[in-house]
């Protein structure tokens, strides 16, 4: 049966046999030179936005009360996103250099069509808080240190991909922890116990302050965080998901 026109997101797709129907599409060849446009700077930006987050904000508050100090939990935060961030540029590596996606890419490991699985399926006890502690800062990047191809085979050269994330990834996220212990100890002293969850921490100054300037600073607070949040969301998951989906549907999806 003949598809109609609309069907095909490539409109050379018609003609593709049905094993290249599987497996091509615009979206999922390498990067022209004329899209490649992210810079170092862009990558700086894209992870400083994508640091700044509630998640990120309470990471540090599970460590303080696995019985590390604030800084021994701020130092783990430190190794734990150094570790993600070398990580992060390995894996990009493939992407920065031959600018394919994460679905192509995963081809050399899995085979043709053994790589659609993995696109579905996606000592001392302060000895041990501290593996938990940086194992806590890892395990929250373990999807994007696998598909950030799909991001650095947008980059102008190799090295705008690598130096960018190699820094920016524990300075940003390091920043964003730290004010998240700072915060959450010194709710401790205010209200008498320590409130890590920055909503909470809202919630509270309007039950103990009810006044229009609380109420005013606790929306603009609020806003920042929500703003924060979509960002996050938006550039981590959509860009990703949008390479899986058209490896998964190529004929359909672009």
């Amino acid at each position: 049966m003949k598809l109609p026109s609309w069907f095909y997101a490539d409109h050379l797709a018609k003609y593709y046999s049905g094993r290249e129907a599987l497996l091509k599409n615009e979206d999922l060849k390498p990067v022209e030179y004329e899209r490649r446009l992210w810079g170092p700077w862009n990558f700086v930006a894209f992870w400083l936005a994508d640091s700044i987050n509630i998640n990120t904000w309470m990471i540090i508050s599970s460590m303080v009360v696995g019985g590390l100090a604030w800084w021994e939990a701020w130092l783990c935060v430190w190794i734990g996103f150094t570790i993600v961030a070398i990580f992060i540029c390995l894996s990009g590596r493939i992407g920065a250099i031959y600018h394919i996606p994460f679905p192509v890419a995963s081809r050399s490991s899995f085979g043709l069509f053994g790589s659609l699985w993995p696109i579905l399926n996606r000592g001392s006890l302060r000895g041990w808080a501290w593996m938990s502690g940086i194992m806590s800062c890892v395990s929250s990047f373990s999807t994007l240190m696998v598909n950030n191809p799909d991001f650095t085979r947008f980059a102008t050269r190799p090295s705008a991909a690598f130096w960018p994330q190699l820094l920016t990834i524990p300075i940003g996220f390091a920043v964003t922890c730290f004010f998240g212990v700072i915060v959450g100890s010194s709710s401790n002293v205010i209200f008498g116990q320590p409130i890590w969850s920055p909503l909470d921490l809202l919630s509270k100054l309007l039950d103990s302050q009810p006044s229009s300037g609380t109420r005013a600073g606790v929306f603009f607070i609020s806003l920042a965080f929500a703003l924060a949040q979509l960002g996050v969301n938006i550039a981590a998951n959509s860009i990703s998901a949008g390479s899986d989906l058209t490896a998964l549907l190529p004929n359909s999806l672009s």
